[in-house]
């Protein structure tokens, strides 16, 4: 018994292990590569094939695939993507699309793909399960202004939803068979672009990055259409793609070119976190979301999962084998009973499930389970780090500053007198001499002050190097710094001066004459003058005045020659 039970673990984790699947929580594209994260944004892996511009990303839970839509220069192409710890392979369904797919989504139960086809007004389909690929029309639309754009699959319920980002906005739904069609959303909206389902709150989430707008939305939906919020709005925030599990929201923001997530039962000045931000554009975002697989009215697809693990030969080792291979009778913490092993339920562990899985994980803080069952700290405001082991305050005042955290995203430093800065780096008196001598010292040194000039002291110092700072203050006393900072001052005297008097001596002269025009005279252009009196009209405002015989010149030439023809002529 003993050796056919070993003789089986060992079988199963080679199995198992040779082509395991990555532990990931969120997955996003970034031009060529696929990302994948942590639900707090730590880079897990990051894949990089020879793609143009991904675009749209979906997860096969059955195959443990994603799909991605490849856009180049005037054609799409859809693949599918397997990731394990070993390989990635990577296989193309449907080559040179015409139109631009922005939206995919995965049937895995009965094993079909979605996209849109916003330019030929589309939502087409085809079936996974063969080795040849041949795509159909599920919905074409006839109204020229639906232009469909995301899409999402509920694997329970049966439904697709999409959303339509025309002049006249929509979020519609229909059975996966097409009938049924209705519209769930049609005001307050502009342009409407992920969709993502919460499952556990039965909820349709949409990302709307109201383009012409300040401000960008994360609004979301009951499942039937009623109970609409408002969860984020941001300025200058545009959402794409956006993904939900049990705690969190979060969306990629082509406008600010980051990862952002929005926890829901959080103060709402907590709640909004930047996970990431990248030199380019992110674009399609997915969460691991299997807790889809222990809904009540969502059994099919586990089932189709052990389907699929079984056609291909793949073993399952699950929790319900004790290490030590004896057999139970009981199980703890509402686990099933399988023969006489334990298969437990999520959040536990253990021969008879009597462990939870969060027990003596995290040193502080709370503990809770991610979307893929795995323990998850929630730290206190003191502390970060995986399992909250790490006190913020450790090492982070410099030069004897006193550390204070007043929240999870505020850890401040209280400097001694002669310091400053974040961390209280700053050395206050190799500044205030930098400040007073900055001219010479700016030419040989790398370093930056801001300095009041006025008063002659020190707004920050942006070099925190002791080594530095200590050649730094001893090249201050060097009698050299003095007299170079002198002689630099003399050369941009005499430089200024230069400057000043080629600007005088090249000034242009004011050319000034005076013209009477004699009350008993009318001038061929004639303006109209009081009886009684005289005016006098200099000729550089002649033009203007209208009382000029001759018309006005340029350029600077002409006037010339006009002066000097009037200087002969007589007065009148």
């Amino acid at each position: 018994m003993t050796v056919r039970l070993t003789t089986f673990l060992f079988l199963a984790f080679f199995v198992a292990g040779k082509c395991r699947a990555l532990d990931w929580e969120l997955a996003l594209v970034l031009e060529n590569q696929i990302k994948l994260l942590h639900s707090n944004g730590e880079l897990m892996e990051s894949r990089t094939h020879s793609f143009n511009s991904l675009k749209a990303l979906a997860y096969d839970n059955v195959r443990e695939q994603f799909i991605v839509s490849d856009m180049d220069a005037t054609n799409d192409t859809i693949y599918t993507v397997q990731l394990t710890k070993e390989t990635d392979t990577t296989v193309p369904i449907i080559k040179e699309l015409p139109g631009d797919v922005q939206g995919l989504a995965v049937d895995p139960i009965d094993d079909i793909l979605y996209w849109t086809d916003a330019i030929n007004h589309t939502i087409n389909y085809v079936h996974l399960n063969g080795t040849f690929y041949e795509s159909k029309p599920l919905f074409v639309f006839d109204d020229e202004e639906k232009r469909p754009h995301s899409i999402v699959v509920d694997i329970c319920k049966r439904y697709i939803y999409w959303t339509n980002p025309s002049k006249k906005p929509t979020i519609e739904r229909a059975k996966l068979d097409g009938t049924d069609r209705q519209v769930l959303v049609s005001t307050s909206i502009i342009s409407p672009e992920g969709l993502a389902i919460d499952y556990k709150a039965q909820r349709l989430y949409w990302a709307d990055s109201r383009i012409g707008s300040i401000a960008g939305r994360i609004e979301s939906i009951g499942l039937d259409g009623e109970d609409r919020r408002v969860e984020v709005e941001r300025n200058t925030m545009q959402p794409f793609g956006i993904a939900v599990d049990e705690e969190a929201i979060y969306w990629t923001d082509t406008n600010n070119k980051g990862l952002y997530k929005f926890l829901k039962d959080s103060d709402q000045h907590e709640a909004l976190q930047k996970l990431l931000e990248f030199d380019k554009v992110p674009m399609g975002l997915v969460a691991n979301n299997n807790i889809v697989k222990e809904m009540p009215d969502c059994t099919s697809l586990e089932k189709a999962i052990e389907t699929h693990k079984r056609k291909n030969g793949n073993v399952d080792i699950s929790n319900r084998m004790a290490e030590d291979g004896k057999e139970v009778d009981s199980c703890l913490n509402d686990g099933e009973l399988i023969g006489h092993y334990c298969k437990c339920k999520r959040g536990f562990m253990g021969k008879q499930c009597e462990t939870s899985i969060c027990h003596n994980y995290c040193l502080t803080g709370n503990c809770y389970l991610s979307s893929i069952g795995k323990p998850v700290c929630r730290c206190d405001k003191e502390y970060d780090g995986d399992r909250c082991q790490r006190n913020k305050c450790d090492g982070y005042c410099l030069n004897g500053g006193e550390c204070h955290t007043y929240s999870r995203s505020e850890t401040i430093c209280h400097c001694q007198t002669g310091f400053f800065g974040g961390r209280c780096e700053y050395n206050w008196e190799l500044c205030q001499s930098y400040c007073s001598n900055q001219e010479v010292l700016s030419e040989v040194l790398e370093i930056q002050c801001r300095c009041d000039i006025h008063r002659n002291r020190t707004a920050a110092f942006l070099s925190a190097d002791p080594q530095q700072e200590e050649s730094i203050l001893s090249k201050l006393n060097d009698p050299l710094f003095y007299l170079g900072a002198l002689l630099s001052l003399s050369v941009l005297v005499i430089l200024s001066l230069i400057v000043y008097i080629r600007t005088i001596y090249k000034r242009r002269p004011r050319i000034k004459k005076r013209i009477i025009v004699n009350k008993n005279v009318t001038p061929l252009t004639y303006r109209p003058q009081p009886t009684t009196e005289q005016c006098e009209i200099t000729i550089e405002n002649c033009c203007n005045m209208n009382v000029c015989e001759t018309p006005c010149f340029e350029p600077r030439e002409d006037r010339k020659k006009l002066l000097s023809s009037m200087a002969g002529d007589d007065l009148y």
